[in-house]
């Protein structure tokens, strides 16, 4: 995956959170990064929905890239696995699929020597289940490190959608209890339109005048590693269908959390925190 920490940039956001800390004494860090540096500034903000150019050297930029290469790699795009089948022997040795093409879809069998099972956290389960698997287990202990974004806004302009995002983090309150379990601090990225999505407002000129300065805001997000556990199952229209309640120690440790990022704020310059 190219992780590394030479060379990383940091946009304006960044090195406010590294100035923030700084002035406070907290410790804060440059993060190793994941794959080339964008070729332009701006590239930053599609981090989020994925770059075309394979820049962020995720699956399709490394692994798949590399089985491309060697002439036998099929990718089968619209395919939604149903089952993955075994042999007498009880070894898993093909998936049955449905494949969709045009107005219409069939199914098919994909048939190897080994099946990697890699659906996420809520598909995972989903597909053990409709193969037969009987583990308790099998979608309870579910961890969603719940996360909290405030933002700060500053005199000059941020601009934090250019450039990479979590290229530094704080750590201050990663360890709250001993066991480590608590909160790092990130700067985050939001594309505009999300970012529209996730500002608070009451009426319409409070929302246009908060979204008019988002050129001068500098988002912090505080992500919790978070004891508290959710499960996952399949609904009647085979959607996954989760139930997640936070517990109190991780709620109090968000709420740390994010007292700290606005400090962070604050103490790098920003005028406003929200």
């Amino acid at each position: 995956l190219s992780m590394s920490k030479e060379g990383v940039e940091l946009n304006a956001a960044n090195k406010a959170l590294m100035r923030g800390c700084e002035r406070l004494g907290y410790p804060a860090e440059i993060c190793a990064q994941q794959g080339r540096a964008p070729s332009r500034s701006d590239h930053g903000g599609w981090c989020s929905a994925g770059w075309k150019v394979g820049h962020r050297q995720g699956m399709h930029g490394s692994a798949l890239a590399d089985a491309a290469r060697t002439g036998n790699l099929l990718l089968l795009d619209g395919c939604s696995a149903q089952e993955v089948l075994r042999n007498r022997a009880g070894r898993a040795c093909a998936v049955r699929a449905t494949l969709r093409r045009g107005g219409g879809s069939h199914e098919i069998v994909v048939r190897g020597r080994g099946v990697v099972v890699a659906g996420g956290a809520l598909q995972t389960p989903l597909l053990l289940r409709r193969s037969g698997l009987k583990n308790p287990h099998i979608g309870r202990h579910l961890h969603l490190h719940p996360a909290m974004t405030i933002f700060g806004r500053f005199r000059d302009p941020i601009d934090f959608v250019k450039g990479a995002p979590m290229t530094t983090v704080s750590r201050v309150v990663e360890d709250q209890d001993g066991r480590g379990y608590g909160a790092k601090i990130w700067v985050p990225n939001f594309h505009p339109v999300t970012w529209a999505a996730l500002l608070p407002w009451q009426g319409s000129r409070e929302y246009k005048s908060a979204f008019a300065g988002f050129s001068h805001a500098a988002p912090l997000i505080s992500l919790v590693r978070d004891q508290s556990e959710g499960r996952i199952w399949e609904g009647s229209d085979g959607r996954p269908r989760v139930s997640y309640i936070m517990g109190s120690t991780d709620k109090a440790h968000l709420l740390t959390a994010v007292e700290h990022a606005a400090r962070i704020l604050a103490a790098a310059g920003a005028q406003e925190v929200h």
